[in-house]
């Protein structure tokens, strides 16, 4: 595979990142949000890219410890049924933030697959959620 042929992939999910961000930055402009809600916006995108990205071994390990013990299937099903109520009782919110995740793991997956580092991802991933909610905000 040659480098012309590695970078042309993730610019389509890279570019999807940064639209979800301003899309959900636009959401939360029109809604009048204070600067408290932008700045955990801006707080949960980092937070995001970096379990994605620095933390995932990590968390990796969390995660298959809970499937091997009776205490992280009683956490499991915890989360789960508090996400089920958040889905139903805050639909719009429950979505945009299903589809934050989404756009990050597809863009993950894209850094991984051109084999980018973890903590290069992760500045590639935390600069275009905040590049795409500042737009919004500045734009909006």
């Amino acid at each position: 595979m040659s480098a012309k042929d590695r970078f042309n992939g993730p610019w389509l999910s890279w570019l999807l990142l940064f639209i979800t961000y301003a899309t959900y930055g636009k959401l939360i402009k029109h809604d009048g949000a204070s600067p408290l809600i932008w700045a955990l916006s801006a707080g949960f995108a980092v937070v995001l890219a970096g379990i994605l990205t620095v933390l995932w071994p990590w968390c990796r390990r969390i995660l298959l410890w809970g499937f091997q013990s009776d205490f992280g299937y009683l956490i499991m099903a915890l989360t789960i049924a508090t996400l089920a109520v958040a889905a139903v009782t805050q639909f719009h919110l429950f979505v945009y933030g299903a589809m934050l995740v989404a756009a990050s793991l597809l863009a993950r997956v894209d850094t991984l697959a051109i084999k980018v580092n973890r903590v290069s991802a992760f500045l590639i991933l935390s600069l275009l959620s905040l590049l795409g909610l500042g737009m919004s905000w500045w734009l909006a």
